[in-house]
C-alpha cells in the first residue's frame, strides 16, 4: 500500500542571509559533507547547510537513507537498477548515479516498493 507523501516543508534553510522553507516536492537529494549538509535541488544550485544528515533524516522521514552519505527523496528517482542483493544504483531525474551500500539494498528496495509512486515528478 503506497503512503501519501508528505510535501508540508519540514524546516527552513538559510540562505543569502534569509531562511526560505524547504519544499520536499523540488528537493531531489541530500548529500552529507562532514558535519554540514548539502541540498540538491531542482533547477537551482546546491545548497549547504550546517545541520547533520541524521538530523535532516528526521525532518524528511519520506526521503529513503541509501548510503552513509545520501537521503534520496522516491519522488525524484527515474530509475533503478544493479546485481540482485550485490549492487543497487539509483539514477534520480536531474542525472545524478548515486550507489546504496550492500547492506542497506534490502531496506532501499522494500522502501521503494513502499514508496515509490506511479510517475515520479522530474525538475
Amino acid at each position: 500500500m503506497n503512503q501519501p507523501i508528505d510535501l508540508q516543508p519540514p524546516g527552513f534553510v538559510r540562505s543569502g542571509g534569509f531562511l526560505k522553507p524547504i519544499s520536499p516536492a523540488g528537493l531531489i537529494w541530500v548529500e552529507a559533507d562532514e558535519n554540514y549538509t548539502r541540498f540538491h535541488w531542482c533547477r537551482a544550485a546546491p545548497e549547504l547547510t550546517a545541520i547533520t544528515l541524521a538530523r535532516w533524516q528526521e525532518r524528511l522521514p519520506n526521503f529513503i537513507r541509501i548510503n552513509k552519505k545520501a537521503l534520496v527523496n522516491p519522488l525524484h528517482i527515474s530509475r533503478v537498477y544493479g546485481r540482485s542483493g550485490k549492487e543497487m544504483v539509483l539514477v534520480l531525474t536531474d542525472g545524478t548515479r548515486l550507489a546504496a551500500s550492500r547492506r542497506r539494498i534490502r531496506l532501499v528496495r522494500n522502501l521503494l516498493l513502499e514508496q515509490l509512486p506511479n510517475g515520479s515528478v522530474g525538475c
